[in-house]
């Protein structure tokens, strides 16, 4: 467990993106609203930062949405939530199913749960 943390927290600083907490109540509502390619552009850029450790160039909203599926795989993994699924994967796999699987299943209603009855 304490690989993957590390790894997803050298991902978040290599994006370099600040989630602004006065526009946290709206982050379900943006999320929702992206579109499918943009997902999928998402989807790419992190199966290329697993590879090779580097993000490739994004568009806008991208570096974004990245660091919110690294905050919910975080958020997952030092809750207790996913560590009996993924700590005793290969890295490169744990790390797909924090980012992109468990996104693509939970991550709007885990931005729900997170955000939405902030004020």
């Amino acid at each position: 467990m304490k690989e993957l943390l590390e790894r997803l927290q050298a991902g978040d600083a290599a994006l370099g993106q600040v989630l602004p907490p006065r526009a946290a109540k709206r982050f379900p509502q943006w999320a929702a609203r992206r579109k499918f390619s943009e997902v999928c552009r998402c989807d790419a850029a992190v199966r290329q930062w697993i590879a090779t450790q580097q993000w490739p160039p994004l568009k806008n909203g991208d570096g974004f949405e990245l660091a919110l599926r690294v905050a919910a795989a975080r958020e997952c993994l030092q809750n207790g939530a996913a560590q009996v699924a993924v700590v005793k994967l290969p890295l490169a796999e744990a790390l797909d199913i924090l980012l992109i699987q468990f996104w693509h299943v939970q991550g709007l209603a885990w931005l729900r749960f997170r955000y939405s009855s902030r004020r």
